[in-house]
């Protein structure tokens, strides 16, 4: 028998390194003070996976003055239908609860800081 070569993931970029927290609702997350820009997502779309950096790099340049959460809409569907997710990915800006500003399919993190900064 041959040894078995085993490939580790690489280790995530620091851009896209993000605290974990659990909200009891949906609700409870975008109504907060701070804006919070939601990335509705799959992980079986590609440019979800490609907008994922730029989301990153967007959270970090705007950390404590824009929050950043992600919602998996395969697990979350009702959600995303109720705030008309129809394509991926897709980007809504939240403030107290109420979406200012949305942006569909891929963009790079220039534009959505450009899109988002009129909200902060």
């Amino acid at each position: 028998l041959r040894p078995s070569t085993r490939l580790l993931p690489s280790p995530p970029s620091p851009a896209i390194l993000a605290e974990k927290q659990t909200f009891n609702t949906f609700d409870d997350l975008v109504n907060h003070p701070t804006p919070t820009l939601v990335d509705f997502y799959s992980d079986a779309c590609g440019p979800c996976r490609m907008i994922a950096a730029e989301v990153g790099e967007v959270a970090t340049r705007l950390k404590g003055r824009l929050r950043v959460a992600k919602l998996d809409v395969d697990k979350f569907g009702k959600t995303a239908s109720r705030y008309g997710v129809k394509a991926l990915p897709t980007l809504k800006l939240f403030k107290e609860g109420v979406v200012v500003a949305e942006i569909l399919g891929y963009v790079e993190a220039e534009t959505i800081v450009e899109k988002v900064m009129p909200f902060l």
